[in-house]
């Protein structure tokens, strides 16, 4: 499968789903700029944050891949160093979520055809291009899936309705596929977004009120919980505050674990990047901000990357304009990285280029 450029024009940030702004986000993300007007107020509004913020690079021998809708569907994108965006997944459907291996040659992501069929995983080769079906169709909806540092693949099944969802695990190829865990039939707990730690555990969100009275309420009973993929025992990792847990990656070498959530158990609150420690693998671990309190506006999607740096979605006005950051390990040197005229976009990830 050939890559295709992606020519930059008139600079347009992309859009994407806020936390605050999950309404918003996704009425934008959908619809995008309808004429110039908007798409140049947009861009202006955005080049002010990039001011402040500056802008950051990619290093060399490094890539930076992200989903994009320039092309009006969720696509995956890359970036090598000062090269062109590139598309590497250049079809009608939503390609989401991709996740590298820790050779960097392969990634795994989720696709949604958008005509009510289950949502189902692919693995595509950096090298090759080849780009093949690694879920069955069985009729349950395959999300968020990761690579183990043995190359397997963690991801979430949802129930056929769509609801819910367990953990399972399958070689790259798709086979000797098993589940880890058999919660989501009981309309308990629902799980998802495995980030792998090791070859035996992984770190997951785990919502303990998913039939709460309300979204806000189901949202805010998401905490971190470590699941062993040998015994399908699961260690509850940060306490129920009463704000969501989301999005963890784990930093290399297994120490801490990097996720968003927000200061207080409200939408109108920003989103922020935190860190917790691996160490005490208990509840009573004590979550830590990390991003800065004078950057008041939505971070998402942020990955740990083998340098120990990060990459994440930052939405300076929480209106649903997410730019791909990165920044050092502490929070510090926040910077925005020139991708051009992608569209919206969310899950960046940062590997090796090959």
């Amino acid at each position: 499968m050939s890559e295709q450029v992606v020519t930059s024009g008139m600079e347009r940030r992309p859009v994407l789903l806020g936390f605050a702004g999950l309404a918003i986000g996704a009425v934008l993300g959908i619809m995008g700029c309808s004429n110039e007007d908007s798409i140049e107020s947009s861009s202006t509004s955005t080049a002010r944050s990039v001011a402040r913020l500056g802008e950051t690079t990619i290093s060399t021998g490094r890539k930076l891949i992200f989903t994009a809708n320039a092309s009006g569907n969720y696509i995956i994108m890359a970036k090598s160093g000062t090269g062109p965006v590139v598309e590497l997944t250049p079809n009608s459907y939503d390609n989401m979520n991709p996740e590298p291996s820790s050779d960097g040659r392969s990634l795994v992501y989720y696709c949604d055809q958008n005509d009510g069929t289950p949502t189902y995983l692919r693995r595509y080769d950096l090298a090759t291009r080849q780009d093949v079906r690694i879920s069955p169709s069985d009729g349950h909806y395959y999300y968020d899936p990761a690579f183990m540092p043995d190359g397997r693949v963690v991801f979430k099944r949802a129930q056929p309705d769509g609801t819910l969802g367990d953990i399972g695990i399958m070689n790259a190829d798709g086979s000797a596929m098993r589940m880890l865990t058999d919660i989501a039939p009981s309309g308990n707990v629902e799980l998802w977004k495995p980030a792998p730690i090791d070859n035996r555990s992984v770190v997951i969100t785990m919502r303990l009120q998913p039939n709460a009275p309300t979204k806000q309420a189901a949202n805010n009973s998401d905490v971190l919980a470590i699941l062993d993929t040998e015994s399908g025992g699961i260690t509850q990792l940060t306490q129920n505050d009463g704000r969501p847990h989301w999005y963890p990656t784990v930093r290399p070498g297994g120490d801490s674990v990097l996720f968003i959530s927000s200061d207080e158990p409200t939408t109108s609150s920003p989103t922020r990047l935190y860190t917790v420690s691996l160490s005490a693998k208990t509840s009573s671990a004590s979550p830590t901000p990390i991003t800065p309190y004078s950057l008041t506006g939505d971070f998402a999607d942020p990955f740990w990357t083998a340098e120990g740096n990060i990459v994440c979605t930052y939405d300076p006005h929480r209106l649903g304009n997410l730019a791909v950051c990165g920044m050092d390990s502490s929070g510090d040197n926040v910077g925005l990285y020139e991708l051009g005229d992608v569209g919206s976009c969310l899950g960046p990830v940062m590997t090796e280029s090959v």
